[in-house]
């Protein structure tokens, strides 16, 4: 039996398969199923987005695999909920429902890729377990996995971020998050399986990060590596770098000579750009403002962004970056201490500065908002996600050289 249900623009492909019986036994469990499809449906249609709750991370993809753009956050019940756009109209999701998965722990991180790989959309969280897990998308169907228990892997460290990649280099899915031992710890799907290794561990003199410590990474096409990135209890930049299956240690701080230290609670954040043709690495420094080290020809370079441009200083908790081949520019966002979203702009050298709370007349980001961005080739625009003092979900997003301001939440709340 075969039961198409209309969402939006989208239509999901819900098919049960049944024992080939007769008899009230079989009719009792078929008309069970279509009324609790018939249940999800109603619940579906008539969803409304949840605010988010107080610390919630933010988690966005744009997904060639669904054609949609995809933000994900935490609710107060710590379910990880959806808002997905398709067809110029947002719509919302209750993840955690959809998928029977257990809820996130307090303060879990969330993190997201559209995988090539799998062809599947994957969200990663910590549980109150302190396992990760995952919430993967497969024929219009979202499933769970516990990812520690299906590797055998150790659990997090309380507080722990996740960074998450579809790497085509290694043809691998790669989640990186910290222990209670403060090493780096990587599960890493091949073949349908989910295997453990120690990363500080494994690149020998690698020292372990510091409490609270960030995460980013990213496969690099420049280099032909993976790159991991965290703060040292030096309040250096570290990376840990895999080239022909060896893992490698090196100082970021130390290598680009003159960088100065983080500052402590800095964000990380790191993109591979093919523009400049550099490996770029961002954070917050002990001086508040935003600095750059860059890799190119082998060697490490320190860029003091915030001073280059002129820009006011970072609030040290959000930063986001991306390489946007629509602008042809690579774009670092933050917040300023006017809870403002505060953009530098690289083009043909030269970094500018921009305030887009104020281009766009947005509301302003609620205390402690994560950042995220993306180039969406979808919708040929660049979005800016944040949380505002409402606990909504708020886009930033930029066409034909103009900012916006969307309500999102409100948006995806009108179905």
């Amino acid at each position: 039996m075969t039961l198409l249900l209309s969402r939006g623009n989208t239509t999901k492909n819900h098919k049960f398969v049944a024992e080939h019986n007769s008899g009230h036994a079989f009719a009792m469990k078929v008309l069970l199923q279509l009324v609790l499809v018939a249940m999800w449906a109603t619940n579906a249609v008539g969803q409304s987005a949840p605010n988010a709750a107080a610390g919630s991370p933010l988690a966005i993809i744009s997904d060639p695999i669904t054609t949609t753009v995809d933000a994900f956050y935490l609710g107060s019940d710590r379910h990880v909920h959806q808002l997905w756009l398709s067809s110029g109209i947002w719509h919302p999701l209750d993840l955690t429902a959809a998928a029977g998965a257990p809820i996130a722990g307090f303060g879990s991180p969330l993190v997201s890729i559209s995988d090539p790989i799998t062809t599947t959309v994957d969200v990663f969280y910590l549980g109150s377990d302190r396992h990760v897990h995952e919430l993967w998308l497969s024929g219009g169907i979202w499933h769970p996995l516990d990812l520690t228990a299906a590797a055998g892997a150790p659990n997090a460290v309380a507080g722990s971020p996740l960074v998450s990649i579809s790497d085509p280099i290694t043809t691998t899915v790669d989640v990186f998050y910290l222990g209670s031992d403060q090493h780096v710890h990587q599960l890493w799907l091949s073949s349908g399986i989910w295997h453990p290794l120690d990363l500080t561990a494994a690149a020998a003199g690698a020292p372990n990060a510091a409490a609270g410590s960030p995460l980013a990474g990213i496969s690099d096409p420049i280099t032909t590596t993976v790159d991991v990135f965290y703060l040292g209890s030096d309040q250096h930049v570290h990376q840990l770098w895999l080239s022909s299956g060896i893992w490698h240690p090196l100082d970021l701080t130390a290598a680009a000579l003159g960088a100065p230290n983080a500052a402590a609670g800095s964000p990380l954040t790191s993109i591979s750009d093919p523009i400049t043709t550099t490996v770029d690495v961002f954070y917050v420094g002990s001086d508040q403002d935003v600095h750059q080290l860059w890799l190119s020809s082998g060697v490490w370079h320190p860029l003091d962004l915030t001073a280059a441009a002129g820009d006011p200083s970072a609030f040290a908790g959000s930063l986001s970056s991306i390489s946007d081949p629509i602008t042809t520019t690579v774009d670092a966002f933050y917040l300023g201490s006017d809870r403002h979203v505060h953009q530098l702009w690289l083009s043909s050298g030269i970094w500018h500065p921009l305030d887009l709370t104020a281009a766009a007349s947005a509301p302003i980001a609620g205390f402690g908002s994560p950042l995220v961005s993306i180039s969406d080739p979808i919708t040929t625009t660049v979005d800016v996600f944040y949380l505002g003092s409402d606990q909504h979900v708020y886009e930033l997003w930029l066409s034909g050289g103009i900012w916006h301001p969307l309500d999102v939440t409100t948006a995806a709340s009108g179905h």
